[in-house]
């Protein structure tokens, strides 16, 4: 499977670095401001830093989720959110610094060569992959988290309201992504929103704002956002959201959680790992430090 990160020039403010698997980078321990190998920027005072990781699980993990739900807080969800969100074959909840052991039992298989900021390399027919990102955000400005590099040729989005009432359509050349939106606390904490959007049809031409300047863009396409299903989340430092698909795959969680089709169906974890936030009052009282360029084993 290909996963990876896109931004439309101008219009998402997002930094994105590809970087290697998480076998290396196996979240146990609290986060130190910058990972192995891979030196931080100097960030902006509303700077967000996300690590994110998709775990793909396939149909040798048998009981993956009995082991892995119950380390799970899906409390920290609304109630009625996760009512929708299972509704519609979406799952999701808060993991602390330590990752369940179904999932790092996953990544502690990853090759142990990977080095944190060289992009993994898949060897064909492989089971379990694992790909991550880190993501540099600004207060409020949108960002992606792509699903799949490849737009699905002809998507059925059919989601299921509160009343069970199933709606939506067929959908040609599609492309599903999380829209993320960050809110610093002020106290080191951050606010997460996550809104499933999908993508479709053929780019058209349209005019826009590009570094003060009128530009011709030539990507947009016509988009369909689910704020129904947003999901929001205050993280701590080290703490990471989690989102995969029921059970049962079904609606939306299927299109989104679904691994590439094949003889062996596998499914998709989604890992959100806060990793630094800038604004935190703690900054006021420290001197400013420029960031290691690299750091030994």
């Amino acid at each position: 499977m290909d996963v990876h990160q896109t931004m439309r020039n101008g219009h998402l403010s997002w930094l994105i670095v590809l970087v290697a698997t998480l076998g290396c980078a196996k979240w146990s321990s609290a986060p130190t401001g910058e990972l192995p190998g891979l030196p931080l920027p100097k960030l902006a005072p509303d700077s967000v830093v996300l690590d994110v990781g998709f775990v793909r699980i396939g149909p040798q993990q048998k009981g993956f989720a009995d082991r892995f739900w119950p380390e799970v807080d899906e409390q920290a969800l609304d109630n009625q959110l996760r009512r929708r969100l299972e509704a519609n074959g979406i799952r999701g909840g808060i993991v602390g610094i330590v990752l369940p052991d179904a999932i790092q039992q996953i990544l502690d298989r990853e090759p142990q060569g990977a080095q944190i900021g060289v992009p993994s390399v898949v060897r064909p027919g492989r089971e379990i992959e694992v790909h991550s990102q880190r993501l540099y955000s600004r207060a409020g400005d949108p960002g992606k988290i792509l699903i799949r590099s490849k737009p699905v040729a002809k998507l059925a989005a059919l989601t299921r309201d509160e009343d069970g009432k199933i709606s939506g359509r067929s959908l040609e050349q599609a492309q599903l992504h999380f829209m993320v939106k960050s809110h610093p606390q002020g106290n080191g904490n951050v606010k997460l929103e996550f809104t499933p959007v999908i993508e479709y049809g053929q780019p058209r031409s349209r005019y826009a704002v590009q570094r003060g300047v009128w530009a011709v863009d030539n990507t947009s396409r016509s988009t369909k956002t689910y704020d129904s299903l947003k999901i929001e989340v205050v993280l701590t430092p080290g703490q990471s959201l989690v989102l995969t698909g029921t059970t049962e795959p079904k609606g939306l969680g299927r299109q989104f959680f679904a691994a590439e089709p094949g003889e062996r169906p596998a499914s998709l974890v989604l890992l959100v790992r806060l990793q630094q936030t800038q604004l935190d009052n703690s900054f006021e009282q420290e001197p400013e430090v420029e960031p290691i360029a690299t750091i030994s084993d």
